[in-house]
């Protein structure tokens, strides 16, 4: 009896350890997918945290773009400032350059700048940076006591200037003009052309074709000067100073007094006194001649060597009446001279 009761004590404790050990990896497996179901509930919370962080960032980017797609549309204007002293002329703008064009015999213009930079040498092209857009260009601002006109076409911008001093004397100017990218004005001053003119268009500065009849006579003299290897000099002198002849340059040496302006050789201007003016032809240095057709004071030759001389001005004195600080000066060879 006891031998039964023991044996089914062993049996049941058998029973119930296997009952355990086949629990056991049941448990273990379901807490493994409860603890993997947790591990990837944070994940999926967090993915779903970030789709609308997503979105949101999209949705501004998006917006950014627009933003720059509009300032692109929406350019800056570009405007020009034109300054100095001038008695009369026009700025031709082309491409991506300004041009001067002096109306004869009228003086060169002085300290002249565009946008605040020194144009030095008026005879060469002021190049830009931009092309402007020419048929919007007009005048925005101008100072000065001047006739201000426009013309503006498809291809080229054109602005005159004129000063209303009864003489030909420098004025200060200043003007701003839209270029490029321009707002839409209704009206830009003096947008128009100056009407034609039967009265006097080589002082008006009316008549389109004034310019290219200008030209043609600048030409004329330069190319008459080389044939005849003749210098023809003016100038404004109200001080003391020298010009220095050699090879085919002339040189200025300044002695006191004020420096000397407007001065031109053979039609055309010399921009710069500090750099030598160079001439077309060999100037005849051994027997040159001087006839001076205007300036109250004489003006003095004096040969240095056979392949130099110069000529020395000295008028302290300003225009008046009875006094002229103009003065034209025309230097030949001697056998040419004779024939003048």
């Amino acid at each position: 009896m006891k031998m039964n009761l023991s044996r089914n004590l062993k049996d049941a404790i058998l029973c119930l350890a296997l009952l355990i050990s086949a629990a056991v990896p049941f448990a273990a497996s379901a807490q493994s997918e409860v603890n993997k179901a947790q591990t990837n509930a944070p994940s999926a919370q967090k993915m779903e945290a970030k789709e609308p962080a997503g979105q949101k960032t999209e949705a501004k980017t998006s917006s950014e773009q627009k933003t720059e797609a509009k300032d692109s549309t929406q350019k800056k204007e570009i405007t020009l400032v034109l300054d100095g002293k001038i008695s009369r002329g026009e700025f031709i703008f082309e491409g991506n350059t300004i041009r001067f064009i002096k109306g004869y015999p009228d003086p060169m213009p002085a300290n002249i700048t565009v946008d605040g930079k020194h144009w030095k040498d008026l005879s060469k092209p002021f190049v830009l940076d931009y092309t402007p857009d020419f048929a919007k260009a007009g005048i925005l601002e101008k100072n000065g006591k001047m006739r201000f006109s426009t013309n503006a076409m498809e291809e080229c911008f054109s602005l005159r200037i004129v000063s209303i001093s009864p003489e030909s004397m420098l004025e200060t100017f200043r003007v701003r003009l839209p270029l490029k990218n321009q707002l839409p004005y209704k009206n830009l001053a003096d947008n128009i052309p100056p009407p034609p003119s039967t009265v006097a268009p080589d002082f008006l500065l009316s008549d389109g074709d004034y310019y290219d009849e200008l030209h043609k006579r600048q030409t004329k003299i330069w190319n008459d000067c080389i044939k005849e290897r003749k210098i023809i000099l003016e100038g404004v002198f109200n001080g003391h100073g020298a010009f220095i002849f050699e090879g085919n340059t002339i040189r200025y040496k300044h002695r006191g007094g004020k420096q000397p302006y407007n001065v031109n050789i053979n039609g055309r201007g010399w921009a710069s006194l500090t750099e030598p003016f160079k001439l077309d032809f060999q100037i005849e240095t051994e027997h040159p001649e001087i006839i001076q057709t205007d300036g109250t004071n004489p003006v003095k030759l004096t040969q240095i060597d056979d392949k130099r001389f110069e000529l020395f001005f000295s008028d302290p004195e300003h225009s008046s009446p009875t006094h002229s600080s103009c003065y034209t000066v025309t230097i030949t060879p001697r056998n040419s001279a004779k024939n003048l």
